[in-house]
C-alpha cells in the first residue's frame, strides 16, 4: 500500500478540483476531493450521463445524470465542458459530437432550482460522415483564438479546425484507433493515440500553421482492444486515463505520468466496476481546465 500510495503522490494523483456531481449543485463551486474522473456518456434516451471515477487503490464509481434526452446519438464526441454564469445563476454544459453525417454543437443549460436542462440540439453542418474521431483543446491562454478540434478522417488525414474553420492538417494517421487531448496551452496541443496495432503514442502539434507534427512511441503493445481513451488532470502533472473496451463492454484506470516517451510512468489501477456499454464516451470536465499530461 505504501508503494501504490509512493507513485501516486510521484505522478500528481492527489488531490484535483472537480466539477459538481449533480445538476443541483450544478450551480456550485468546484470543491476539493480526492482525484475523481468524470467519465461522460449518452444514456438510452439519449440524454447525458456519467461514471464519476475515484483513483484509489480500487477504483470507484458512481453514476451520474445530467438529463437532455433526446439528444443526437454521437458516435464519436470531444470533451464536454462545464461553465458557470454566476450573475445570472446559470450554468451549462457544452460539447462538439459528430451524429450521422453531420456535426453537432450541443448544448444543456440549468436554471436555478431546476433539474431539468434546457437543450439546445445544434446541427452546425454536414459531410463529416467520413470522420471517426474528434477531440477539442479549450484554453483560455490562447487570446483570440476561438477552440481547436482535431477530426481524423478515415483515410489517416487528421484534420485541425479553430473553431470550425479549417486550420491545417496531415496525412499519416491510418493506424491510429481511438485519440484523445492529453495536453493543452498556449504553443500546442499533444494527443494521446492507440492504434490497431496495440501501440500508444503521443502526438504534439503545434498551434501554429502549417500543422506540424512530433510523434513519440509511449508503449509498443498492448493498447488495440481500446476503442476510446477518455482524460483528465490530476494534480500538477499527472493524469487520469480511463481506456474503455467497447467488446467486452469494460474499462481500466490508469495512472499516468507527464509523457516522456518510453519513459513515461504508467500504473494500472484496475477495472472499473460498472458496465461501460454505450457507443461513445467523453471527458466531462470544467471550461478552461488546462491539461498538463506533457
Amino acid at each position: 500500500m505504501l508503494r501504490k500510495l509512493a507513485l501516486m503522490l510521484a505522478v500528481g494523483l492527489v488531490t484535483a478540483a472537480v466539477v459538481p456531481a449533480s445538476a443541483d449543485a450544478a450551480t456550485a463551486d468546484a470543491v476539493t476531493s480526492p482525484c475523481v474522473q468524470r467519465v461522460g456518456f449518452q444514456d438510452v434516451e439519449g440524454g447525458l450521463s456519467a461514471w464519476d471515477v475515484t483513483a484509489t487503490a480500487v477504483p470507484a464509481v458512481k453514476q451520474v445524470r445530467f438529463g437532455g434526452a433526446g439528444l443526437s446519438y454521437a458516435r464519436a464526441s470531444a470533451s464536454w465542458y462545464y461553465r458557470l454564469y454566476p450573475q445570472q445563476g446559470l450554468s451549462e454544459w457544452r460539447a462538439m459530437m459528430l451524429s450521422g453525417t453531420g456535426i453537432y454543437q450541443p448544448t444543456l443549460t440549468y436554471h436555478p432550482g431546476s433539474s431539468n436542462p434546457d437543450i439546445i440540439d445544434r446541427r452546425i453542418n454536414g459531410g463529416w460522415g467520413a470522420f471517426t474521431q474528434l477531440a477539442t483543446s479549450d484554453v483560455a491562454a490562447r487570446k483570440g483564438r476561438d477552440m481547436l478540434m482535431y477530426g481524423l478522417r478515415n483515410d489517416g488525414t487528421l484534420f485541425r479546425y479553430e473553431g470550425i474553420m479549417p486550420y491545417g492538417s496531415a496525412p499519416g494517421f491510418g493506424s491510429v484507433k481511438a485519440m484523445t487531448v492529453i495536453s493543452e496551452n498556449a504553443s500546442y496541443d499533444t494527443l494521446l493515440a492507440t492504434t490497431r496495432g496495440g501501440a500508444l503514442y503521443t502526438i504534439r502539434i503545434p498551434v501554429r500553421l502549417p500543422l506540424a507534427r512530433i510523434v513519440r512511441r509511449v508503449r509498443d503493445a498492448g493498447w488495440e482492444r481500446f476503442e476510446s481513451l477518455v482524460v483528465d488532470s490530476c494534480g500538477q502533472n499527472g493524469t487520469l486515463l480511463t481506456a474503455v473496451d467497447q467488446d467486452t463492454d469494460t474499462a481500466y484506470l490508469y495512472a499516468v505520468g507527464h509523457a516522456n516517451g518510453s519513459a513515461t510512468v504508467i500504473r494500472s489501477l484496475g477495472k472499473i466496476g460498472a458496465t461501460f456499454d454505450a457507443r461513445t464516451y467523453f471527458a466531462m470536465t470544467r471550461e478552461y481546465k488546462n491539461l498538463t499530461g506533457e
